[in-house]
Formats: C-alpha cells, sequence, structure tokens
C-alpha cells in the first residue's frame, strides 16, 4: 500500500528510541486508521492519535516486559501540527483529556 503521510519523525525521538525505525509501519496504522484522534489539553499544536493495541501486531520481546504491559489498551502517537512531526509514542491505559477531533466510537 502507498504510504501518502508527510508526516516525519524528529530526530530526538529517533535518537532516544532507536527501535522507531523498525516500528515505521504499526505508527502509519496509528496515523492512518486510529480510534480516536484528540488535541492535547496542554499543547495546542499536538494531536494525539490513539490506536487499539488489540489492533496492531505488536510482539513483547519477554514475558516480563509483556505482563509490564498487559494493562496498557493504546498506543498513542503525539504529532506536531506545526513542524508536522511524531513528537513520542506511549502506551496508555485510557484516552487523555482534550478536545475531540475525530473518534470512530464512543471510548470503552
Amino acid at each position: 500500500m502507498r504510504r501518502t503521510t508527510s508526516i516525519g519523525f524528529g530526530g530526538k525521538t529517533e535518537r532516544k528510541h532507536p527501535f522507531i525505525k523498525h516500528t515505521v509501519g504499526i505508527i502509519y496504522d496509528t496515523l492512518e486508521e486510529p480510534v480516536c484522534i484528540r488535541r492535547s489539553a496542554s499543547f495546542k499544536d499536538d494531536y494525539l492519535y490513539y490506536k487499539l493495541l488489540n489492533d496492531l501486531a505488536i510482539k513483547y520481546p519477554d514475558s516480563e516486559i509483556s505482563a509490564i504491559y498487559a494493562r496498557m489498551k493504546y498506543l498513542v502517537a503525539v504529532v506536531c501540527t506545526d513542524s508536522k512531526t511524531v513528537k513520542t509514542l506511549y502506551l496508555t491505559e485510557r484516552i487523555k483529556k482534550g478536545d475531540v477531533i475525530w473518534q470512530a466510537h464512543p471510548p470503552k
């Protein structure tokens, strides 16, 4: 599938998290088919793209890490609309507060 998203990855993100280069497909899936997009309550130029972890093919390296992340529900890609970069990725248990930009279905 041709990727048309023009969002880049900031140099700081790649330096701090070199594994990002190997997860580009997961990042694109999150950006192209999120369950929810919210504007950050703290940084108005940032949009938070939420993707259900169950919808992603993520393999954890060992059972200890798998147990830690078992309670996590969403992968979040934070996109800065001003610089058009993915600022960071993180896992979370819930959707954070912020203006709803788009939502596929009500959060659970």
